[in-house]
């Protein structure tokens, strides 16, 4: 999908939900960088949007994300990840800066489970 249809989907999920306060462009944003979404077709984003006329509350990134492989037609991950443990995250090395440790997390391949 290019930016401009992400936009007008993102839009329209937002219209099933139009009491939810939902910040509309930090999603466009942020889900023009999904590559599951980017090189899903239109009509996957319609067939998604159809399935989502059934859910109680707004769906998050990995659940959209799960949508569009399942209406492409791509299997999900269906074993344990050893690596994360399913969550699709992992904890980096810690780094030092002027006293403090800070971490941060980091995708984990197996991508929670929608790869």
């Amino acid at each position: 999908m290019t930016p401009a249809e992400i936009d007008l989907f993102v839009d329209r999920l937002c219209s099933f939900w139009p009491t939810t306060n939902i910040a509309r462009n930090t999603l466009k944003n942020g889900w023009k960088h999904s590559e599951i979404i980017v090189e899903a077709t239109t009509e996957h984003g319609k067939d998604v949007l159809e399935k989502c006329k059934n859910l109680d509350k707004f769906p998050d990134l990995r659940t959209i994300e799960k949508m569009f492989n399942q209406v492409a037609g791509i299997k999900a991950f269906d074993g344990d990840c050893k690596l994360c443990g399913n969550n699709g995250w992992l904890e980096s090395d810690p780094a030092e800066w002027r006293g403090n440790t800070y971490r941060q997390a980091i995708r984990c391949i197996c991508n929670g489970g929608t790869t």
